[in-house]
């Protein structure tokens, strides 16, 4: 991860943790989780509006009013949250900030993400039993986003966290090329 990556990373886990905290204290979290969701969902389906928050030359208080526009009957944390970050000069991480809710979120609630891809579309039968295996590995409930990529030919890979596990047909080759290589 690049030395900037890393840094919008930490600002946007900064911001993410203390509004949660106030929005915990408040005893709102959840709501004020979703409509950072719905924000960041409506901002990313806006190339226009992207491009003016992650704008440089563009004037903070441009950026705050595209904002406020887009949470119209907002609760007044998120409202206030966001005049703060966009008062900062923060308005590019608005989305990080929105993934980092997410995961406080979700990890208060005893869950965790997990990204399942599979070769194809998958059979009911094969996600329910990839969703218990995450499940009894981690301890906790998964939440799968579920994706496909054809280059796996078939099988799945597993992202949960820092852990990946390739159970791909294509990574299996792989390693039987190579040793036939390495037989050789």
């Amino acid at each position: 991860m690049s030395r900037a990556r890393a840094s919008d990373s930490m600002i946007a886990s900064r911001y993410a943790s203390a509004i949660f905290d106030l929005a915990q204290h408040a005893g709102n979290a959840q709501e004020i989780v979703q409509q950072f969701a719905a924000l960041k969902d409506a901002l990313l389906g806006n190339a226009a509006a992207m491009r003016l928050l992650k704008n440089a030359a563009a004037s903070r208080d441009d950026k705050a009013a595209l904002l406020m526009a887009a949470l119209k009957g907002a609760h007044a944390l998120t409202l206030n949250s966001v005049r703060v970050i966009a008062g900062h000069g923060r308005t590019a991480q608005i989305c990080a900030i929105a993934e980092a809710l997410q995961a406080r979120l979700s990890e208060q609630s005893g869950e965790i993400e997990a990204i399942v891809t599979y070769a194809g579309t998958p059979a009911d039968v094969q996600t329910q039993a990839v969703t218990a295996l995450i499940a009894r590995f981690t301890g906790k409930t998964p939440r799968i986003t579920n994706a496909t990529n054809a280059d796996l030919i078939g099988g799945f890979t597993v992202a949960v966290g820092s852990h990946f596990i390739d159970a791909s047909v294509s990574t299996a080759l792989e390693n039987i090329r190579r040793r036939l290589e390495k037989a050789a």
